[in-house]
């Protein structure tokens, strides 16, 4: 069985390149362009890189953006149950001008030399708790507590909320990045005000669009992919 240009493209997901490995990269990526060209021009070459400084200053990003049609930048776990403390999984913009946010990632590789129309903004569709987290004075954000593992989504803040009438939902008004506490609990994800707020920005920035992580951690009337269609953002799954 044939299907006519089934296949559009490779995506490369090298998670990261060193300094020490740069070149290789930028080579595989050479090689893969020069291919790609040679059997069908107009295929798309892609990737996935990361959010961090490091990653950014890793590779000499304006010659990748020439072999490349798309950056997917993955623009999330900025904070995780790697850490004790409570923090965002993907802010936007912080008050602390010297924190690592979307924002400021996606201002590192347009200044690093990557094309706006080439980025992709990465949204999380999954979600990072914490149990045994104190109030503090900012109800649970930026406390200690101890990490919960699995598999957590949307389902979970719903699930969450509806618990206890001590749950409560809180929101960053400068990320827009919410986040529910309930006395003991912490959780840290998406809803459709943030990744609206994501969606604008993008535009504003004028990227090439966004990449999720992934689809199935949205409800099943798909509420989060929902939010983003009024910004007519160029959706890649």
């Amino acid at each position: 069985m044939e299907a006519p240009h089934l296949f559009d493209g490779i995506d490369v997901d090298w998670e990261y390149p060193t300094p020490e490995h740069a070149e290789d990269f930028l080579a595989l990526l050479a090689e893969f362009r020069r291919q790609m060209d040679a059997h069908r021009p107009g295929l798309t070459l892609s990737i996935a890189t990361g959010a961090s400084q490091k990653n950014i200053d890793a590779v000499d990003w304006k010659r990748a953006a020439n072999f490349l049609d798309q950056v997917g930048v993955m623009t999330y776990d900025y904070q995780g149950p790697w850490s004790h403390t409570t923090g965002f999984v993907a802010p936007l913009r912080s008050a602390n001008p010297h924190d690592e946010t979307v924002s400021s990632t996606i201002a590192a590789y347009l200044a690093a030399g990557v094309p706006p129309r080439k980025l992709l903004l990465g949204l999380p569709f999954y979600a990072y708790q914490w149990h045994g987290v104190s109030a503090g004075a900012t109800n649970g954000l930026n406390q200690h507590g101890d990490a919960v593992r699995g598999n957590l989504n949307q389902s979970t803040a719903t699930a969450l909320l509806a618990a206890s009438t001590a749950a409560q939902l809180h929101r960053d008004p400068v990320s827009q990045a919410p986040w529910i506490y309930d006395g003991d609990n912490f959780l840290t994800f998406e809803d459709s005000t943030s990744l609206r707020e994501k969606s604008r920005y993008a535009s504003e920035q004028k990227l090439g669009g966004v990449m999720i992580w992934e689809l199935s951690g949205d409800t099943a009337d798909a509420q989060l992919l929902r939010a983003l269609a009024p910004e007519k953002s160029h959706l890649n799954r």
